[in-house]
């Protein structure tokens, strides 16, 4: 276990709820490939979005495009189509193209 990780769960017990997401959100920034506590930080997470968020800047596409389908979020799958042209995947594009063109609107 990583040894400031209970450190972390204090700290978000001193946090307002409504920013406890944008914390979590940062310290995911700071653990880039280190997969097992990406996804305890993202465990701890409320809003999907944030975890949206987390995994797109974690460069994890596919795995924002999952959660964004399940969740039923367009927009989000509008912004990541976006995200997929700038880190090049094009796999996770044609996804998001396909998705929207059957999801017009919703």
């Amino acid at each position: 276990m990583t040894l400031w990780f209970p450190k972390l769960i204090k700290l978000l017990g001193e946090v307002p709820d409504t920013e406890t997401d944008e914390l979590l959100l940062t310290v995911c920034g700071d653990v880039k490939g280190e997969q097992k506590t990406f996804e305890r930080i993202l465990a701890i997470m409320k809003d999907d979005r944030t975890k949206i968020r987390a995994n797109v800047n974690a460069g994890l596409l596919k795995n924002a495009y999952i959660l964004a389908v399940n969740k039923k979020f367009r927009d989000e799958i509008v912004s990541l189509e976006k995200e997929c042209v700038k880190q090049g995947d094009t796999q996770v594009r044609e996804f998001c193209r396909k998705y929207l063109s059957h999801n017009k609107g919703n």
